[in-house]
């Protein structure tokens, strides 16, 4: 247990959260550990001498994650492997936690968190433990999955699963965090037919259940995620699998405060997401008017759906169009990735014969835009500075995070916490983004 190695994959954006990431990793207290990371990271990324960097031998257009995760593994020098996503902030007890857990290493993760508000008020669950209601392999040959089978795997119903259940079979992590052997990797490495929003972890847990391998939470430590999807919730709900095994859809009760200052959604400025609506909408065809309110518009997250439903009501777009338009929407409009099931969705509408007032309201009135708008409503989901999303050590930080943990201790469904009150309080102050 005294040998690690952490794996990242890595892109080329701005390394904000990739510095935070490996700068925690160099604190752990760990007698032996490596840090390698595959792709390319940014000329302003603070630590290369720290770390080995590998070629991701990729085409530099798509995110092929399966295949950087399974190049770390096979990099890897040890046998504890660590593979994780720069969002993450590994707990400063990372070592005691390991330990005393055990060296029973399937597929292990931590709880994760991610806290959508500049104090730490509002705790979410965050990619870290699922289950998924279907036996998957029923519905598909878990051995041979590629890109065709996501259409149907978008479909049915997953959920967080409760850190002390286990439906095997049904289990699996959601690839944020493996805490996994080198050995087990290599003999049933990750789908690379698969790629990043492929539901290539769903697939990798499940088949991983098939030989027998199951999907664990080692409940001793948390991680806190940095930055978080919108479509990863609905409307700060989420589902879990409570103790007793019934689906609840839960969030924290203070997000019903709109006064509350949340962090950024996005991980681009306000200039650069004017400027990009600024681009579909005269692509498009917008009016001139259109395009100087677009200019003097706050960004916050209620202007933001105005002017974009603005647009929408402005433009036109030839049939033969459709598919580029809906690419041009998902980066220049929305800034993410639509769910594969509500992109289906929404292109069937497009190439329906429905009216044209009805497929801009449906574009207007989809979920992802509407769960934007209800992350941000009176503030910006845009970044002033890229350190927006750390936290002010303060009074208001404490009180947050004692408030926190009551309620992930005591209140929130689908967590676990065997620790005492005070043990979770500083769990959640140890892997907080602090300002430094």
């Amino acid at each position: 247990m005294n040998y690690w190695s952490f794996c990242l994959p890595v892109g080329s954006d701005d390394p904000i959260f990739l510095n935070r990431c490996v700068e925690r990793i160099l604190d752990l207290d760990i007698p032996h550990k490596e840090i390698i990371l595959c792709g390319k990271p940014h000329a302003d990324f603070e630590y290369f001498q720290y770390v080995e960097v590998i070629d991701d031998e990729g085409d530099g257009k798509s995110n092929h994650l399966t295949k950087k995760k399974n190049l770390l593994v096979k990099s890897a020098n040890y046998e504890n492997v660590c593979i994780l996503h720069d969002r993450v902030l590994l707990p400063l007890n990372f070592f005691s936690a390991v330990c005393e857990f055990g060296d029973h290493y399937p597929l292990t993760a931590f709880q994760s968190f991610y806290f959508q508000d500049r104090h730490n008020f509002l705790p979410r669950k965050y990619s870290d433990f699922n289950t998924i209601a279907q036996d998957l392999t029923q519905e598909i040959d878990i051995n041979s999955v590629d890109k065709k089978d996501t259409k149907l795997i978008s479909k049915l119903f997953y959920c967080y699963q409760h850190p002390a259940r286990s439906s095997f079979g049904h289990d699996y992590l959601t690839g944020s965090l493996y805490l996994t052997k080198k050995s087990l990797w290599l003999k049933y490495p990750q789908n690379e037919n698969l790629f990043w929003n492929d539901y290539e972890d769903i697939e990798y847990g499940i088949r991983m259940s098939s030989y027998g391998i199951p999907s664990r939470i080692n409940p001793h430590a948390i991680t806190q995620s940095m930055n978080s999807r919108s479509v990863i919730h609905y409307y700060g709900y989420v589902a879990t699998n409570n103790l007793k095994g019934r689906i609840t859809m839960s969030r924290c009760v203070l997000e019903r405060l709109p006064f509350i200052k949340r962090k950024p959604l996005f991980r681009i400025s306000k200039e650069e997401a004017r400027q990009r609506i600024y681009t579909f909408a005269r692509k498009y065809g917008a009016s001139k008017q259109t395009l100087l309110l677009l200019s003097c518009s706050s960004m916050t997250g209620l202007s933001r759906f105005l002017i974009i439903k603005k647009v929408i009501g402005d433009i036109t777009v030839k049939l033969d169009k459709i598919e580029p338009f809906m690419k041009d929407f998902s980066f220049y409009i929305l800034c993410e990735s639509m769910a594969p099931n509500e992109y289906d969705d929404i292109i069937r509408t497009m190439f329906s014969s429905a009216s044209p007032k009805v497929k801009k309201k449906t574009l207007v009135m989809s979920f992802i835009l509407n769960n934007q708008l209800f992350h941000s409503f009176t503030s910006s989901p845009f970044y002033k500075q890229n350190d927006d999303w750390f936290i002010e050590r303060g009074f208001w930080s404490w009180l947050g995070n004692v408030i926190s943990a009551i309620n992930l201790k005591y209140f929130i469904p689908g967590v676990y916490f065997p620790q005492s009150l005070k043990k979770v309080y500083h769990c959640l102050k140890d892997t907080t983004l602090w300002k430094t």
